[in-house]
């Protein structure tokens, strides 16, 4: 059982003994200029380290609701030991209440992953909230220290992945992939077959494409029925489809998924395949503007109004999203096997292999964490 309660005494020890050093450090960031913003500033410092405690334990109780604790208890576990813990990034004896920003920060970037594992309409923050909340303390805390942290909690993340997997062991499929386009663009999708169990999916955002795999001319080709948005990619197999009954009647085999970290990126990518493959099951729908798949840092529309302390990032133009680096926003890359048939003759092909280092073709923001704004 995480002891979220000794959160709550951390706080409490250290709002007694703070002697006005959270107001030091803060003016300090602020500078001359800004001093009229103190008062603001640590209220919020204040308010949102407090929010810890109460946002921890409204996990537990959403996740024992639906016997997903026992899950989770690692990344919570985490956060209770980072706050216990007096000397880290930004030392808690010497630095008082400013010392804890870091501790909060590690806690928020935990919270995002298991908000990924829990259903939305239940958990303390909604995702666009929390992210503004990361990239405000982000500016506190400065970009060294929050890189770091970036990586601690994404070893935790880590961990909780590979404990999923070892209970799972051989019951989740494994997907074979698949290429679709509008032409321009290129979309990769990963395969199921409508009898695999994709509870790993669950709460997932995605496009999907329901096809039916078809022999023609001696090869096997996907035929696309349906394709959607989903905000729960595991749901799809086990509620009834709203087009459930015209679907079956082209007896579907396969579920597709392209996957993405925002839902606007997810449904212009349906309205452009729905606009090129015209599926039987979908009706009629108008093409989508491409400028949003550009090579270019995407133009999507900033999800947050900037306060006047705060501005758009420059790195991403409030898209919270930039080209990758390693695969140059493709994705991915092909790359050549060797495989050997039963004379030990040898077969080439390649293979498309996605990139390690992105989603699609983008990453979070390096400069904003995310957001979308920056502080000035």
């Amino acid at each position: 059982m995480a002891e979220i309660h000794k959160i709550q005494y951390t706080i409490d020890h250290y709002t007694k003994v703070d002697n006005q050093r959270l107001d030091h450090y803060l003016s300090q960031l602020l500078g001359q200029n800004r001093l009229h913003e103190l008062e603001e500033t640590k209220a919020y410092a204040i308010q949102v380290i407090n929010l810890m405690p109460q946002a921890l334990s409204k996990i537990v109780e959403c996740s024992k609701s639906i016997k997903k604790y026992d899950e989770i208890q690692p990344a919570l576990d985490a956060c209770v030991q980072y706050f216990r813990k007096n000397n880290d990034h930004i030392n808690d004896h010497e630095y008082g209440l400013y010392g804890l920003l870091d501790d909060t920060y590690f806690t928020l970037k935990v919270i995002l992953t298991i908000q990924d594992w829990l259903p939305q309409d239940s958990l303390p923050f909604q995702k666009k909230d929390l992210k503004n909340i990361i990239a405000t303390l982000r500016w506190m805390i400065g970009d060294k220290i929050a890189n770091a942290l970036d990586i601690e909690a994404l070893a935790v993340h880590k961990d909780l992945l590979l404990q999923k997997i070892k209970e799972y062991g051989s019951t989740i499929p494994k997907p074979t992939k698949l290429t679709l386009t509008d032409g321009t663009y290129k979309f990769p999708f990963d395969v199921y077959k409508m009898s695999d169990n994709i509870d790993h999916l669950n709460n997932k955002i995605a496009t999907y494409a329901i096809t039916r795999l078809d022999t023609e001319n001696g090869r096997q080709i996907h035929k696309i029925i349906y394709i959607g948005y989903t905000d729960d990619a595991a749901s799809l197999l086990t509620q009834n489809h709203p087009q459930g009954n015209t679907i079956n009647t082209y007896k579907p085999s396969h579920i597709c998924f392209y996957f993405y970290e925002t839902q606007k990126h997810l449904e212009a990518v349906r309205q452009l395949l729905t606009g090129y493959y015209k599926p039987p099951c979908n009706p009629v729908t108008t093409t989508t503007n491409k400028n949003v798949f550009s090579t270019n840092t995407p133009s999507y529309t900033p999800t947050y109004t900037p306060t006047n302390r705060e501005k758009q990032c420059p790195d991403c133009s409030g898209s919270s999203v930039q080209t990758c680096y390693s695969c140059g926003g493709s994705g991915g890359r092909y790359q050549s096997r060797v495989d050997y048939d039963w004379d030990g003759r040898p077969m080439y092909r390649d293979e498309w292999v996605n990139c390690y280092s992105c989603s699609g073709g983008v990453i979070s923001c390096t400069r904003c964490g995310g957001s979308g704004t920056v502080m000035t």
